[in-house]
């Protein structure tokens, strides 16, 4: 936390920022005979419009081609490039610390099956005390929002979550960090418990030191605790999902190996007859 201490620091950056990528290729699933998207432009295309109907300016840290950004700056989208940000993590860090706050989407693996998932970027900005709009995986069930967090499903809610954070965004900044340093406490309580399910020695043991508990209220902590079941189920969800792909295309496989040998047979018999 102490890393993401915003200070006395105010945003430089009036925009609404997101350090991303914008498509992805090869981790999309079928299921049930549904496909879930690894890749985020399907769901910023969804909103593409919502710099024409902002009050605030967005802004995307990111690496697309000419003919995607084009398109994102017809539609009022700022750019940076995200490789420039990414590689040096001061650069990084004062680039979050620098802006007005956070919005950003959810891929569609993420926000269809209602997973909880919650970013570890959006997290950041958090530490760092500036107010995050994400979209709806679940996670409002864990976390308080409407605070210095908002989940949305439309339109409507970014908006709606940009009015607020608008009308004081000091405080918003506030209850930002404060939901960080809630989640970072009890990290630091959770943190030395499951390790030492693994230790073996007194000396592994001397680099974990009883931890205090942390000075929040229990139903945040709760909270905080539920979302990190959640991250765990979430990642249980991905890898079982994947074996169930991996599966089916190895049974589609083998069967049009089948077929292409049975053919083959079926030809062969022919000739002969």
């Amino acid at each position: 936390m102490d890393l993401w201490d915003p200070g006395s620091a105010s945003s430089s950056n009036p925009a609404y920022t997101t350090i991303t990528t914008w498509h992805n290729k090869g981790k999309d699933i079928e299921y049930q005979g549904e496909t879930y998207y690894w890749t985020k432009d399907r769901e910023f295309m969804k909103v593409i419009d919502l710099p024409a109907r902002s009050p605030a300016p967005l802004e995307l840290a990111l690496g697309v081609n000419e003919e995607v950004a084009r398109m994102l700056t017809e539609h009022g989208w700022r750019q940076v490039n995200s490789v420039d940000i990414s590689r040096d993590f001061d650069r990084y860090r004062k680039y979050i610390q620098g802006s007005r706050g956070e919005f950003t989407v959810a891929r569609d693996q993420y926000v269809r099956p209602n997973t909880g998932w919650f970013s570890d970027r959006s997290a950041c900005y958090l530490a760092a005390g500036r107010p995050v709009i994400t979209q709806e995986t679940g996670f409002s069930k864990y976390l308080p929002t409407g605070n210095g967090l908002f989940g949305f499903n439309t339109i409507e809610d970014i908006l709606a979550a940009i009015e607020a954070i608008e009308t004081d965004h000091a405080a918003h900044c506030r209850a930002a960090r404060e939901i960080a340093n809630v989640a970072w406490q009890l990290l630091n309580v959770i943190g030395p418990q499951t390790s030492g399910l693994s230790r073996r020695n007194a000396s592994a043991s001397a680099a974990y030191p009883p931890a205090q508990p942390p000075n929040a209220p229990t139903s945040q902590l709760r909270a905080v605790w539920a979302l990190l079941m959640v991250s765990c189920v979430v990642k249980v969800f991905e890898a079982t999902m994947n074996r169930v792909s991996s599966a089916r295309k190895s049974r589609v496989a083998s069967a049009k190996s089948v077929a292409s040998t049975l053919e083959t047979k079926r030809k062969v018999r022919a000739r002969s007859a």
